[in-house]
């Protein structure tokens, strides 16, 4: 039962730090020229952990695509049994409806979604008007999901994201008001205040 829990928690804090694993590691990337033995070793470990992270990552699909392949042919004795071989792989899918593969991936489209947002971050920082709408499309995406789809089986941990989303939506619309009034010749320093303002409180 420790291992299991150990392994859950491992998981979940590799998750946690993935999306800083992605941005850092693509700013290596473009800006490494491997001059010397330290940046070849930040090259290193950043292969190292992009590839692991992507393991990770396929290895979440795959229990995903197992755990459905069970549920759809076999007994409910049959799932519990799989939940059970797979108790150090919970955290992938035991807070989640198990209708669909839909339903149950919600934390393996949170993760892309936080990748590609920083995969955004790191390659688009010359074009904020750009990296801003896709931030804005990213947190809406997911917002939708979270609506219609309702994932979770607490309500209350559907909320909790929801308000999340909701405060990560209303920043990225900002952000793109403020890279929208960077495109004008006489911005408007009043609605820039006030957007800033906001940004803040978020």
């Amino acid at each position: 039962l420790v291992r299991f829990m150990f392994q859950n928690f491992v998981l979940g804090q590799f998750y946690n730090s993935l999306g800083d694993i992605v941005l850092f590691s693509t700013l290596d990337f473009r800006t490494n020229h491997l001059t010397s033995k330290y940046h070849n070793v930040s090259f290193f470990y950043s292969i190292i952990f992009i590839t692991l992270g992507l393991g990770v990552i396929y290895l979440h699909f795959s229990i995903l695509q197992s755990y459905q392949s069970t549920k759809q042919t076999l007994s409910d004795t049959e799932i519990s049994k799989f939940q059970k071989e797979n108790s150090g792989l919970q955290v992938f899918f035991i807070s989640f409806k198990d209708e669909t593969f839909f339903s149950q991936a919600y934390l393996l489209f949170f993760i892309v979604r936080i990748i590609l947002a920083n995969v955004t971050i790191a390659i688009l920082f010359q074009y904020p008007l750009e990296q801003a709408f896709i931030l804005m499309i990213l947190t809406l995406t997911i917002t939708l999901y979270l609506l219609f789809v309702r994932p979770f089986k607490s309500i209350v941990n559907l909320l909790q994201q929801l308000v999340f989303e909701a405060i990560i939506l209303v920043f990225n619309s900002c952000l793109v008001g403020l890279a929208l009034l960077d495109t004008q010749s006489a911005p408007s320093q009043y609605t820039r205040e006030k957007l800033s303002e906001i940004m803040l409180i978020c």
